[in-house]
C-alpha cells in the first residue's frame, strides 16, 4: 500500500498582505474502502502555521475534509529557500470510530504507531508586498522569484523594479521583473529617479545593460558621473545618440556630469568630463560652480583639477546672491563654512581683496564681489596696520561693504 489518501493539491500558495491572517486551502479524500484512516498535519515551523480546523482529523472510509493552513499575522512574510512544507501524515485506525482531537493526538503519540508520509505540500508565499520584503531583504533567491512574480500585476512588477534596480546586487532580480512584463522606464513616484538612474548610482553593471536593452530610455550621466563609473558613463554615450557636448547637459538643477562628479571627488570621472569638454566654469540653478561642490565635499584632488582646468581663477566665482543669510559665496567661503581647512591654501583668492585694501584702492574694495563673512574676517585683523600705514580710507571701505 502506497498511500492511504489522496491530496488535491501539489503545493499551497498564500497570498500574503503584513499583519493579516494567511490561508490556502486543500481536499484530502481517504482511498480506503474498509476503516477510518487518522490524519495528522504538520510544518517544520509551527511558529509561523496553524491549521484549521485542526491539525489532526479522522476520515471514515472513501470520505473528503477540507483543511485550511493559515499562516499567522506577522509584519514580514516568512521567506525560506527552500519553502516551508505541510507535511500530511496518516495512519490507518480501526478501532477509532469516532475521536477528537485529543483522542487523535494520543493516538499519534504512539511510538511503535506506523505513519505514512502521504504528502509533502511546499508552501509559497506569494504576492506584491512578499517581492518587495524579499527584494528589500538580504539573500534573495531565483527560486523564491520564480514563485512571487506571477502573482503580481505589471504595475506591480514595475514598482518592485525599483527597488531591485537599486540593489548592488540585483542584476538577476532586474532581468527576472523584465522578461514578467515590469516597465523599463518605471520612475519613483517621489523624485521622479528611473529604474536605470538607480541601477547606476547602485554600480550595477549587469543591471544597467540589462535596462538599456529592454528599452529604458534615460541616459543618467550625472548618476554614473558621481559614483565615478567611467565604464558606464562610456557605455551610456555608446547606446545613445547624445552629441559631443554631453559633459554639459545640465539637468533640472542646472548640474552637468562635471558637477555630480566634483561633488563626490570623483576624480577619474571628473578627468573624463573635462577631457570631453565639459565646462569647469559652468554654474548651476544656485550660481555654483563645480568648484563650490568640490570644496563642500572637501574633495582636494578634486579642487585641484579643477583649478588647474579653468580658463581664469574659479576661485573668484561666487554663488548667487538671495536674502541676507544667503550671501555670495566663494568656494574658498564654502569651505571655511564646512570646515574643510586643508582646503584654505588651494581655494583663498589669492588675497586680491586684502591686497587691494592694503595699497589703498578703496574702488577696488567697495566694487569686489568677494566680500563676505570669511575674507572680511580675516581682513579687519588687519584694520589698525592699514591705519597706521595710512590706509583708513581702503580699510573703512572693506569694513562698510561687509556690512
Amino acid at each position: 500500500m502506497d498511500r492511504l489518501v489522496k491530496v488535491e493539491a501539489a503545493e499551497l500558495e498564500l497570498h500574503f498582505r503584513p499583519s493579516y491572517r494567511c490561508t490556502a486551502t486543500f481536499k484530502i479524500t481517504s482511498l480506503i474502502h474498509t476503516m477510518p484512516v487518522a490524519v495528522k498535519l504538520s510544518t517544520v515551523r509551527p511558529s509561523f502555521y496553524s491549521f484549521s480546523p485542526d491539525a489532526v482529523a479522522l476520515l471514515p472510509p472513501l470520505s473528503s475534509a477540507v483543511f485550511t493552513v493559515v499562516l499567522l499575522p506577522t509584519a514580514e512574510p516568512p521567506l525560506v529557500s527552500p519553502p516551508d512544507v505541510v507535511f500530511v501524515g496518516t495512519a490507518l485506525a480501526p478501532a477509532l470510530q469516532r475521536a477528537n482531537s485529543v483522542a487523535l493526538r494520543h493516538f499519534f503519540s504512539r511510538p511503535a504507531l506506523p505513519i505514512f508520509r502521504d504528502a509533502s505540500l511546499p508552501i509559497h508565499i506569494i504576492g506584491p508586498h512578499a517581492l518587495r520584503s524579499l527584494l528589500l531583504g538580504s539573500g534573495s533567491t531565483s527560486s523564491l522569484l520564480a514563485s512571487i512574480i506571477p502573482s503580481c500585476t505589471p504595475p506591480e512588477l514595475s514598482a518592485a523594479l525599483l527597488l531591485a534596480a537599486g540593489d548592488s546586487s540585483g542584476g538577476n532580480a532586474v532581468s527576472a521583473l523584465l522578461s514578467a512584463g515590469a516597465n523599463p522606464n518605471s520612475r519613483r513616484a517621489v523624485g521622479g529617479r528611473s529604474a536605470i538612474a538607480l541601477a547606476v548610482s547602485a554600480g550595477c553593471a549587469e543591471s544597467v545593460e540589462v535596462l538599456v536593452k529592454a528599452g529604458a530610455a534615460d541616459r543618467p550621466l550625472n548618476e554614473a558621473a558621481a559614483v565615478n563609473r567611467t565604464d558606464l558613463i562610456l557605455f551610456l554615450l555608446a547606446e545613445s545618440d547624445l552629441g559631443l557636448d554631453w559633459a554639459d547637459m545640465a539637468d533640472a538643477d542646472g548640474r552637468t556630469p562635471v558637477h555630480a562628479a566634483a561633488a563626490e571627488g570623483s576624480v577619474d570621472a571628473l578627468r573624463l568630463c573635462l577631457s570631453c569638454g565639459g565646462d569647469p566654469e559652468r554654474t548651476d540653478a544656485r550660481g555654483w560652480t563645480p568648484l563650490h561642490y568640490a570644496a563642500a565635499g572637501g574633495h582636494l584632488e578634486a579642487t585641484s583639477l579643477l583649478i588647474k582646468s579653468s580658463d581664469f581663477n574659479p576661485r573668484l566665482a561666487v554663488t548667487r546672491g538671495g536674502k541676507w543669510w544667503l550671501r555670495r559665496k566663494t568656494a574658498f567661503d564654502i569651505a571655511v563654512n564646512k570646515g574643510h581647512s586643508h582646503l584654505f591654501d588651494i581655494l583663498r583668492p589669492e588675497d586680491e581683496l586684502i591686497r587691494a585694501a592694503r595699497c589703498g584702492k578703496v574702488a577696488a574694495v567697495s566694487a569686489s564681489p568677494l566680500i563676505d563673512e570669511a575674507v572680511l574676517a580675516e581682513a579687519c585683523l588687519d584694520q589698525p596696520v592699514w591705519e597706521s600705514h595710512g590706509e583708513a580710507a581702503s580699510a573703512a571701505a572693506l569694513v562698510n561693504t561687509g556690512n
